[in-house]
């Protein structure tokens, strides 16, 4: 099948129906005002799959792509959340529906993936006009029109708290740097080179002006698998590598007393933090390790099927862990989570909820990691935003809300339709 790349004349089929033009466009705009307008991915997404599913019915049947074991892992990824709640909640013989709400935003990347694969649209394209306009309308929006006060001096939205509109906003501008990078080393200074570095620079700033830590470990390792992946193994490709990974974070830290107070907070809190015995203060950073120390106890009483949302309330004070956590810290946890994808998931669902967050991880990021030589601008894309989400993933619930899955959902889905469909090397 024939497609048309022009970045201005879109990406769609030639041999597409009016409706299913209408699909495409409403998945490359989904994510663009994610960060910028209340519930928009939300109603987009859900507007996309009826029309899918629609088109499905009158048209042609998407879903037949997953005739092809090959795409079993991918397909899994979107049912893997779903299934685990299913068996842990057979396991413990209550059935609560309030646990499958937000979860259920998995299952929209069956139509996605499917429809996207059906057409192989090389989705990348799309995302690389689109990720820079995302951070950029999001920085129109937190200054000008639903700025939050709710916060203090951390800048934000109003629908979002800080720590999330700052890591989503990095994941997004890393992305941007990758598209900048690989255009100017392919033909020098154009439009899309121009617009993706301006992404790159926006998210950074709305990351440091949230105040967030979350997702930065993620950033020099990002630098650094560019510099490997661009730069050949010459003493002029080591030069450039070193300076690409090393100027930035030192621009960062000269410039931005945020960046400075909050990694001097970090470094303070974890060296007092009482590694050898006693009641831990309850301080940012303190609280996180705790809450893992907390995990890991209430996951040992229940580890097979885990405790639901709330079920946990038994054992939450118990005397095992009343020797190194406040009552504040611990009641916290309970009503607020653990500020971990990981351990909340592992004592909601048990194991099952620990492996499906690995497996929503793995399968992505070893497929991106495989694909780094023949498809490397997808691939690199891919990386850059699964590798900053998989760094926040150790301090929040990442998939904790309906738009943050959907959003993950629609970016890395399209991104690996783009190297699975076949499209040929794209990206050098």
């Amino acid at each position: 099948m024939k497609f048309i790349v022009n970045r201005w004349n879109g990406w769609m089929p030639v041999e597409s129906t009016a409706l299913e033009r209408i699909i495409m466009a409403l998945i490359a705009l989904a994510p663009v005002f994610y960060l910028s307008i209340p519930h928009w991915i939300t109603n987009i997404s859900i507007l996309s799959i009826l029309l899918i599913l629609a088109s499905s019915i009158f048209y042609r049947n998407y879903f037949s792509v997953y005739k092809n074991a090959a795409l079993l892992p991918f397909l899994c990824m979107f049912l893997v959340y779903f299934l685990s709640i299913f068996v842990s909640q057979l396991g413990r013989g209550v059935f609560v529906s309030k646990e499958y709400l937000d979860q259920t935003r998995w299952l929209l990347g069956i139509p996605f993936f499917a429809f996207l694969y059906y057409f192989r649209i090389d989705f990348s394209l799309m995302l690389r006009w689109c990720a820079p306009l995302v951070v950029i309308f999001a920085w129109i929006s937190s200054t000008f029109f639903i700025p939050s006060d709710a916060w203090g001096d951390r800048a934000t939205i109003e629908f979002m708290d800080p720590l999330a509109f700052g890591f989503m906003s990095l994941s997004v501008g890393l992305m941007c740097l990758v598209t900048a990078i690989l255009d100017l080393r392919r033909g020098g200074i154009s439009k899309l080179a121009v617009l993706n570095l301006v992404g790159f620079l926006v998210g950074l700033y709305i990351s440091l002006r949230s105040g967030s830590r979350t997702g930065w470990p993620a950033f020099p390792f990002v630098l650094l698998l560019i510099a490997v992946v661009q730069f050949e193994k010459s003493t002029k490709g080591r030069i450039y590598s070193v300076l690409l990974l090393v100027l930035p974070l030192c621009v960062i830290a000269l410039l931005s007393t945020t960046f400075r107070m909050r990694m001097a907070d970090f470094v303070n809190e974890v060296s007092s933090y009482p590694w050898h015995g006693g009641v831990a203060s309850d301080t940012s950073v303190g609280m996180r390790i705790t809450f893992y120390r907390l995990g890991v106890y209430y996951f040992s009483e229940s580890p097979w099927f885990g405790w639901g949302d709330r079920g946990y309330l038994v054992i939450k004070d118990a005397a095992e862990v009343l020797r190194f956590s406040t009552a504040y810290t611990r009641d916290f946890a309970y009503h607020a989570l653990f500020h971990s994808e990981w351990t909340t998931q592992a004592v909601r669902f048990g194991v099952l909820g620990l492996f499906a967050v690995f497996w929503v991880f793995a399968v992505p990021v070893y497929f991106f990691f495989t694909r780094l030589r023949s498809h490397t601008h997808a691939a690199l894309m891919g990386l850059a935003f699964l590798m900053c989400q998989l760094a926040a993933s150790f301090s929040t619930e990442i998939y904790s809300s309906k738009g943050m899955i959907t959003f993950s959902v629609v970016v890395v889905s399209g991104l690996l339709v783009s190297i699975l469909a076949g499209n040929g090397n794209t990206d050098r």
